[in-house]
């Protein structure tokens, strides 16, 4: 039995709609309304992206119109075409971003970095009432009347609010529940509550709004640091949008080098030269955790804010709340696992120095845009979110020992096999954690690699925390156009991720054995072919 994907066809199989992939590309849904908005109200060598909100549209305008001055550009605000319910209007509008062919590639970087582009489940509704309904151009807003609703009844059932705010809350609970687990009997303070919890359309939509709201709170000429060898859309945010960032991507020197250039900056404390510290625990793809108690130290000292994204890790497996300011978390990845829905959460911790401030500033900016059917996935899927961690927690230990003992595997990147970050990642490791279901593969020689990932049956792809096993040649997907420039940090060009899934660890072992094989027979043979 083959744990592949037909080449070409999406993931997960047969599901209309996709996670981590639709900020790699425009999900077909999508595509369509967005032509179909341009057919009507566009101009010929005309594109538009779509978005959820008015304020999610300007960020993309605005990151337009500052690299590309001179190009026209618009917002169009699409509705339908005869009144419906007030409380189902915020959801029946898209804002479209109209931009010429040539800026294709600027808004792209809007849509993967920010990750605030619309869901395919918004895409499929909204394309559904607008046939019903027609659609035109929003040019009063606020100028349509309460209704009663006109398109309660696609499907044959309406867009149930009601539930998708339970599905919400629920979340919220869920989410500030567990990463509450870790505090001391007594100490109220520290306890996470559900309005401590923001939830968003994207893991990448958490730390772009934690990024923004930081900038608005602390000073928009403030640097943030990119602390250790992040996940590429990270590092790109950062550089991207606002001021630019410091960052120190060689996991072994980045601490010397973030309390050397601390010092570098200014002598007095009280200056606090940076904005903020964005790091991973463990990091993505090396699977590094950096030392948050001597940052939390630094941070002290300095006056930046601590963001910690710990989505690899799981807040399950890892507590990061003791020393961060702010978790944000991909809950696209484990917590669904399905891998058919995109989301993101945003948790301030209650007894962080910036607490108020950043819920001052996100009450005043905060706009809940993940759509309602979106949410009541996420709550469908994380439910069996325990189960599944402990499941892939444990297969991939032992996928992990299994694999280190051949001897065409040079290194495998795993936060257990990690001694030198292994003590930190031991001490944010929750009593009934483990060391997650990502790991990367180097092999000796790189012809090894191709070999191995060839013939290894398993899905392919970029996304990780999936129930089915994903293998992704990761360096070649996340930086291509800078293949030399990663191996300097010792993300090589040959690596294999593996993000491990639900399959059992019986059926993994013979998978992961028989590409192995492969492997030994093509060094038998003089590595043939190549």
């Amino acid at each position: 039995m083959s744990l592949t994907v037909p080449l070409g066809h999406p993931l997960p199989p047969r599901d209309p709609h996709i996670g981590e992939y639709a900020r790699f590309f425009i999900h077909d849904t999508i595509s369509s309304l967005s032509r179909t908005i341009i057919a009507k109200f566009g101009q010929e060598g005309e594109q538009a992206m779509l978005f959820p909100s008015a304020q999610t549209a300007s960020h993309c305008l605005a990151f337009l119109r500052e690299q590309s001055p001179s190009a026209p550009l618009r917002i169009m605000e699409i509705i339908p075409d005869i009144p419906v319910d007030a409380d189902i209007l915020p959801w029946a509008a898209i804002w479209a971003v109209v931009f010429p062919d040539k800026a294709r590639g600027l808004a792209m970087k809007v849509w993967q970095h920010a990750g605030e582009g619309i869901s395919s489940r918004r895409a499929e509704w909204c394309k559904e009432v607008f046939a019903r309904c027609g659609f035109k151009v929003c040019r009063e807003r606020g100028g349509i009347p309460p209704s009663i609703s006109a398109v309660g009844q696609l499907h044959g059932a309406p867009l149930d609010l009601t539930a998708a705010a339970e599905a919400k809350q629920i979340l919220r609970g869920r989410i500030s529940r567990v990463l509450s687990s870790g505090i001391k009997p007594g100490d109220k303070a520290g306890v996470v509550q559900p309005s401590d919890v923001y939830l968003y359309p994207s893991g990448m939509s958490a730390i772009f709004n934690v990024h923004q709201a930081l900038l608005a709170a602390r000073g928009e000429d403030k640097r943030s640091i990119c602390f250790g060898f992040t996940y590429l859309d990270t590092l790109k945010l950062l550089t991207t949008f606002g001021p630019g960032c410091l960052f120190l991507g060689h996991n072994h020197t980045a601490l010397s080098l973030l309390e050397a250039a601390l010092h570098q900056k200014s002598t007095a404390a009280s200056e606090q030269p940076f904005l903020a510290l964005f790091c991973e625990v463990p990091g993505n793809p090396l699977l590094h955790t950096p030392d948050l108690e001597r940052i939390r130290e630094l941070a002290d000292q300095w006056g930046f804010a601590v963001v910690v994204d710990e989505t690899v890790g799981g807040f399950l497996n890892v507590d990061v709340l003791p020393w961060a300011d702010v978790v944000c978390t991909s809950l696209t990845k484990g917590f669904s696992g399905r891998a058919n829905v995109m989301g993101g959460s945003a948790v301030i911790n209650p007894k962080s120095r910036y607490h108020a401030l950043l819920t001052h500033t996100l009450s005043a900016t905060y706009q809940d845009t993940l759509f309602p059917t979106d949410a009541l996935a996420l709550s469908h899927n994380s439910l069996t979110f325990p189960t599944r961690n402990l499941c892939t927690n444990t297969a991939a230990e032992i996928l992990y020992d299994f694999l280190r003992a051949h001897p065409a595997v040079k290194k495998i990147y795993y936060p257990k096999h990690n001694t030198e970050t292994l003590p930190f990642y031991e001490k944010c490791r929750r009593k009934s954690g483990g060391y997650g279901y990502l790991m990367t593969i180097v092999f000796w020689d790189e012809r090894d690699a191709v070999v191995f990932f060839d013939r290894l049956e398993v899905a392919k792809g970029p996304s990780l925390g999936t129930n089915f096993t994903l293998a992704s040649a990761y360096t070649l997907l996340a930086h291509f156009g800078e293949l030399e420039w990663a191996a300097e940090y010792g993300v090589v060009e040959h690596m294999v991720r593996i993000s491990v899934g639900l399959e059992g660890v019986d059926k993994l072992l013979e998978v992961f054995s028989k590409a192995l094989r492969a492997v030994e027979e093509n060094i038998a043979c003089g590595r043939v072919g190549e």
